[in-house]
């Protein structure tokens, strides 16, 4: 429904309008063949038929890495989903990663965690990383995955033994949570100012 839809969805009068009509979704090709074709392990993670009746006038397919722009990069990290892909930013502190893989730092770090286990099974089964979880059957490209993430993002600024990774769903650090509340948190980056181009340019863009 986001990018819109080319016929009614049962029950409704007339086709969704899309949210951001302008837009442009960038979707990894390994995808959209899932949901053309899953897998029986991994029907169950996917809304069957859910690209029927899509507008996909707005729909920008790709295969792995690709730079969007000076500093901007998506990167194809497969294990959450086929096409999973996570978004690189360089940035005057240095590079950072956000990604879907984890949930804390300690996900990627785990040999810095205090959350009870993390370190014990990061140490006992030999893991560079500890996965999330979420992905049964793709577990093994996700731990590569986040590997490629480590070796991507620099240390932070703040306390260099951390390294410059956004969780996109990052757990909370709320005290009622505890002792189930990641090691380090960076907050949000602010670096600069989205601006739209002016009229004249959009056009030439357009045409």
């Amino acid at each position: 429904m986001i990018v819109g839809m080319t016929e009614p969805i049962p029950g409704e009068a007339a086709p969704r309008s899309p949210a951001f009509p302008n837009a442009k979704f960038i979707i990894q090709r390994k995808e959209v063949g899932t949901f053309e074709s899953t897998h029986p392990m991994q029907w169950a993670w996917y809304v069957d038929g859910g690209m029927s009746g899509l507008i996909e006038d707005g729909i920008v397919l790709i295969d792995g890495d690709i730079e969007l722009g000076p500093g901007v990069a998506i990167i194809w990290t497969p294990g959450h989903t086929d096409g999973n892909h996570s978004l690189c930013l360089n940035t005057p502190d240095g590079v950072w990663v956000s990604s879907e893989n984890g949930v804390a730092l300690d996900n990627w770090q785990p040999d810095l965690s205090r959350i009870p286990g993390v370190k014990h099974y990061h140490s006992f089964y030999r893991r560079e990383i500890v996965p999330n979880a979420n992905k049964l059957e793709d577990s093994i490209d996700q731990y590569d995955s986040m590997v490629k993430e480590k070796t991507l993002a620099d240390p932070g600024t703040a306390d260099p033994r951390w390294l410059q990774i956004l969780p996109s769903s990052e757990l909370a650090p709320w005290k009622r949570q505890w002792p189930v509340i990641p090691t380090h948190v960076h907050g949000g980056i602010d670096y600069g100012t989205l601006v739209s181009p002016p009229a004249a340019s959009r056009n030439e863009t357009e045409a």
